[in-house]
């Protein structure tokens, strides 16, 4: 992961550093070292929408659903059987050291792209809406905006984008769609709930709802994780249901900044005040509740537990930079190609079929097709003493 310090890294640094990786040279189809060769990367322009795959999910959803329910193992395996005959084989991590190196590659990009000056039109020099190494293409792919993507704009771009990475990177431009939005509601109706549980409606005063995310404690406070920008800055905001009317804690610490560059964790932590509200050990949406904490793989099928419901997805990118319209870029989140709602910010990610499944992170943008979760080490790295309640 890059460091705080390459908010500020210019351009001239980051090119020397580029250069400083390529001394050595890769074989870019290998991944091995070539000390003999140079190495010229494979481009790939694809400015034509891709729909998404034509694949019918609900019986595995069905599934999904009765295995949270199942009262007995030999339920559970009947379950488990016929779901392995509809899942998609995991893709393994083939290269770790190409993907180390795609990921510097990726976030050097990120930076250099947001120091160019700006179109006339306001959007970036190459308006991406995403930029990250994928591990099932095995190339750098940078996504553009739907409003751009046409071969002849593509190849301008990559013009661009060879001047800073250079020549021995693999590098795919494809059609991106529209820009990502931070995943809070801007209307909708709070229930008050009581006892409190992960997947619930909460807001800020003053500020869009969003959803309770995982149990923890910081500071030796209990309560809940949610999105930063669900709080946007009111550090000490009043949390609340029902209106707000019901006040159920405060906002005791966030990190996203609506103004910076980018942002690594888009967190923040609601302390529950104690005797307002119970705190239950569940999650709203499913009779079990998580044991630990996991990152996802490629290909792993998760689900996510919003205000609006309960959605499932397969997880595409581990860890891609994707700008926000009106706010930062979101920095090395998990992508996951379902359909989220506005208002599931802060929601839960979990995975599926297991009885004591694995709490993978917190939810924070969407797409009409995919959505963006933050991974539970964010936390964890930029909260000092926060624990997970496992209880």
């Amino acid at each position: 992961m890059i460091s705080n310090n390459a908010k500020k890294l210019p351009i001239a640094a980051a090119a020397m550093l580029l250069v400083a990786m390529s001394v050595v040279g890769f074989d870019l189809v290998s991944g091995q070292a070539d000390r003999g060769t140079e190495a010229i990367g494979t481009t790939v322009l694809a400015p034509e929408p891709v729909q998404r795959e034509a694949e019918d999910r609900t019986r595995l959803n069905e599934l999904e659903a009765a295995f949270d329910n199942a009262k007995t193992d030999e339920e559970r395996e009947r379950i488990l059987a016929e779901a392995s005959t509809h899942l998609r084989e995991p893709t393994s991590l083939a290269n770790p050291q190409r993907t180390a190196q795609y990921t510097e590659v990726s976030n050097l990009l990120t930076l250099a792209i947001t120091d160019m000056p700006k179109q006339e039109n306001g959007h970036a020099a190459v308006p991406f809406t995403r930029i990250g190494y994928s591990e099932q293409d095995g190339m750098l792919v940078v996504r553009i905006h739907q409003d751009f993507s046409t071969l002849d704009n593509m190849k301008a771009y990559e013009k661009i984008i060879r001047g800073v990475i250079g020549n021995e990177i693999d590098l795919k431009l494809v059609h991106g769609g529209d820009y990502w939005v931070l995943a809070e509601c801007p209307n909708g109706p709070l229930e008050d709930c009581d006892p409190l549980e992960s997947g619930i409606e909460m807001q800020v005063v003053n500020h869009n709802s969003c959803t309770i995310g995982m149990r923890a404690t910081y500071d030796n406070d209990a309560g809940y994780v949610t999105a930063g920008h669900c709080a946007d800055g009111d550090v000490d905001g009043n949390v609340g249901q029902d209106s707000i009317s019901s006040v159920i804690g405060t906002v005791s610490k966030e990190t996203y900044d609506k103004d910076a560059r980018y942002e690594t964790c888009d967190c923040a932590f609601i302390e529950i005040e104690s005797g307002d509200r119970d705190m239950d050990p569940e999650v709203y949406w499913q009779s079990y509740y998580p044991t630990s904490a996991a990152h996802a793989s490629l290909d792993d099928y998760v689900k996510i537990y919003g205000k609006g419901g309960m959605t499932y997805g397969y997880v595409t990118d581990t860890c891609d930079n994707v700008p926000t319209r009106g706010g930062p870029i979101l920095w090395c989140v998990v992508v996951v190609d379902n359909d989220a709602k506005r208002g599931d910010s802060g929601a839960y990610v979990a995975q599926t079929f297991d009885p004591t499944p694995e709490f993978h992170g917190i939810l924070v943008a969407v797409t009409s097709q995919t959505s963006a979760y933050v991974k539970h080490t964010q936390f964890t790295t930029n909260f000092s003493g926060l624990e997970w309640d496992f209880s």
